[in-house]
């Protein structure tokens, strides 16, 4: 896909290209399923003609409603991410709306990077308080699975041994620092708040 979508835009001519990536995009590995966009990026900075900017965001507020199931139903959260560590979250309406802002102003040049953080850095235990607030479970606990554990639950959600792996992975490259947005700024902070999303995606 990386490679059909580099050759489209060479072909094309196209001048200005902005692209969704993500925080981690920078490694070529160990850092599961976001080691497609590092070759995407790679490619697509191949483009010599072409002005590219890459918006490393944040992991996405949507991956929460995943784990709606398993908290309504079994009255916990859980994964393999540590409950006490904050790290940026965003939602993709706000990463969108960065993405069309600079489609409509073009104002970047050469191949650049800018990385999209969310309103604030957030830990699991803050999510799960946000999430059971939401849904009307109080005192809903997070539990730090093993990775294998994890691994094993997403094999049985329908997921191949591959993909199961490298989401577990990203995972632990969130553990282990090598998904992190550097320095926050005035750019790259959003405006929308987990507790916002929340309310917003689960009402009705």
């Amino acid at each position: 896909m990386s490679r059909a979508i580099a050759q489209a835009l060479r072909d094309q001519g196209v001048g200005d290209v902005v692209v969704l990536s993500s925080l981690g995009a920078d490694r070529d590995r160990g850092v599961g399923q976001v080691v497609g966009l590092h070759e995407l990026e790679e490619l697509l900075f191949g483009l010599e003609d072409a002005n590219v900017l890459s918006l490393r965001a944040a992991w996405h507020m949507e991956n929460l409603l995943a784990l709606v199931p398993m908290v309504k139903e079994q009255k916990i959260n859980g994964g393999a991410v540590r409950g006490d560590l904050p790290f940026p979250m965003a939602p993709t309406a706000d990463i969108a709306e960065k993405a069309a802002r600079h489609l409509l102003r073009r104002d970047f040049t050469g191949h650049t990077v800018q990385t999209i953080l969310g309103p604030k850095d957030r830990s699991m235990a803050d999510v799960t308080r946000a999430l059971g607030a939401a849904l009307g479970i109080p005192d809903l606990p997070y539990l730090e699975f093993p990775p294998e554990g994890v691994k094993a639950a997403l094999q049985g959600m329908g997921m191949s041994e591959e993909f199961a792996s490298l989401l577990v992975e990203s995972q632990m490259a969130i553990n282990e620092g090598r998904i992190s947005g550097g320095e926050r700024t005035t750019e790259n902070t959003t405006p929308t708040g987990l507790e916002e999303f929340l309310q917003n995606a689960l009402s009705g």
